[in-house]
């Protein structure tokens, strides 16, 4: 499993992935646990509560779904920085005589 990178915000090494809930529906035929990827540091968090989800199969619980593996890849995730933007469409003169304010 993928180590959680630093804290996007603070840049602490103090992201962890917490267990917030455990429960078993009342018809008793999936277990389910949420987590959620915070900063211990300055309390970011993905905004996300992921879930994994064990699916009762022939009276065996079976893994269905990792939430914890999704909260480390959400936690992971950083935005693509922004691509710049185009010149103007005519505007074909080089940085440097704008800057000078050639014509």
């Amino acid at each position: 499993m993928d180590a959680l990178k630093p804290c996007p915000f603070c840049g602490k090494n103090t992201g962890s992935i917490r267990l917030r809930n455990m429960y078993v529906p009342s018809d008793k035929s999936v277990f389910k646990d949420e987590y959620e990827a915070v900063c211990l540091n300055c309390g970011a968090n993905t905004g996300k509560i992921y879930s994994s989800a064990f699916v009762r199969r022939n009276g065996k619980f079976v893994f269905h779904k990792d939430g914890y593996a999704e909260a480390v890849a959400g936690w992971n995730r950083r935005a693509e920085p922004e691509a710049p933007s185009p010149e103007e469409p005519g505007d074909h003169k080089n940085s440097d005589e704008r800057r000078e304010g050639n014509d």
